[in-house]
């Protein structure tokens, strides 16, 4: 026990998971391990409190208590990237440690920093979850539990094993609205049923460095570029004939002009943190263009000065445009291509179709807009009485000589008069 106490521990969580983490935080403590319990740390507050912030710096572990409501709270965010600020700090070495404990199923919610990192799911399984924690997530060994024997048995006894298929890369593909690239993976797993895997694309430059990243959206811990995807086998012998890694282009931080780049996939234990195969290069070419809109989307429930309409969102970046006037516009359509007409010429273009226009000047040289938005009244989209398919684009237009710099892909949407 005397080597256990070393290690400091950090556990957050929401107050609405009281209950839970004083029962962690007891078994914790009843094993040797102590530390800071947080116990109001995600009710919220404008930024991390002395106190907390101190505790953050001071543990080896920060262990936050996850449930729904817990990801819910702009407090817990703030909290876990404040651990994931100070543990890719150069001079930590990693320290804090991050484990996660989930008490949902809330997997699909975690923010990305957490979803590449060690978590331990106690839903529904405490004893079983609370030993893997102490042993694999603390490198502690198995804690002095009652022991647990499963009704049957879920594992084969076999070493794990995966073999690679012939997969294929689908460019220029869009997801929720994002260009990017699409890996299509095929390959057969053994000896890994009910196992959680992962299976990671990692990107390089052609000379095989790797990518870095700037917004910890895609990312591995070490701070670069990657884009992964889960997978759990319902069988011993289990065959995977399509699954999906996609990786947004913007996510791939380049700067315009033609790249040389090739992305290998990991797959990986990631119970156990072994990797199990890796795959050949996949060499690719991406020309990031100087005026780029990556992602659209839409807030159908907007209101601006009394009216009701559908606000259109969208990141864009421009390079080399420093003080040049521009317009982003976007056009509204029937589904089959027809434009929609204007009647009233307030929302319109010359030829009298409807449109939404905003005017912006890019006040640096390489200016990136998180959430540029343009605002289309419902009133403005006079199509006739019932439910009609519709479509829009964006257009970022130079005023002068109005030279279109970039085009988004159609937004399809429906709208009932």
């Amino acid at each position: 026990m005397g080597e256990n106490k070393r290690l400091k521990l950090f556990v957050t969580h929401s107050h609405a998971d009281n209950a839970f983490t004083k029962r962690l935080y007891a078994d914790l403590n009843a094993h040797g391990l102590g530390g800071f319990l947080d116990v109001q740390s995600l009710k919220g507050g404008d930024r991390i409190a002395e106190e907390i912030s101190k505790g953050l710096e001071e543990c080896d572990v920060y262990l936050p208590v996850l449930s729904f409501a817990a990801l819910k709270s702009p407090w817990c965010r703030e909290e876990i990237f404040g651990a994931v600020t100070l543990s890719n700090s150069p001079d930590r070495n990693g320290r804090p440690k991050i484990v996660s404990v989930l008490i949902e199923d809330c997997q699909k919610e975690l923010p990305v920093p957490l979803k590449t990192r060690l978590y331990f799911n106690f839903a529904g399984r405490y004893d079983d979850a609370f030993q893997d924690l102490v042993g694999r997530g603390l490198g502690l060994g198995t804690p002095e539990v009652a022991p647990h024997v499963p009704a049957v048995p879920t594992r084969s006894q076999g070493q794990p094993s995966v073999t690679i298929g012939q997969g294929t890369t689908e460019y220029d593909a869009t997801k929720d609205s994002e260009k990017g690239m699409l890996i299509h993976l095929k390959f057969n797993v053994l000896n890994f049923k009910g196992r959680k895997g992962r299976a990671v694309a990692y990107f390089y430059l052609h000379d095989g460095t790797a990518l870095k990243d700037f917004d910890e959206l895609y990312r591995t811990n070490d701070g670069h570029v990657s884009a992964g995807v889960d997978f759990s086998p319902g069988y011993d012998n289990a065959d995977y004939a399509d699954l999906q890694i996609f990786m947004p282009y913007a996510q791939l931080h380049m700067s315009p002009g033609k790249s040389d780049l090739y992305y290998q996939v990991t797959w990986w234990n990631m119970e156990d943190q072994v990797q199990l195969v890796t795959s050949n290069q996949v060499s690719f070419t991406y020309t990031r263009p100087p005026v780029s809109i990556d992602k659209v989307w839409v807030d159908y429930k907007a209101t601006q000065a009394n009216e009701t309409g559908l606000m259109v969102h969208f990141s864009l970046e421009l390079k080399g445009y420093l003080n040049t006037p521009c317009q982003a516009i976007a056009y509204f359509y029937y589904a089959n291509g027809t434009p929609v007409p204007d009647k009233d010429k307030r929302y319109a273009t010359v030829d009298n179709k409807v449109c939404a226009i905003a005017d912006f000047t890019p006040t640096f040289e390489d200016t990136v807009y998180k959430d540029f938005q343009i605002f289309m009244p419902y009133a403005q989209l006079e199509t006739p009485p019932g439910k009609m398919d519709l479509k829009f684009h964006v257009k970022i237009i130079k005023a002068q000589g109005k030279t279109i710099l970039a085009t988004s892909d159609w937004v399809p949407f429906w709208y009932k008069h």
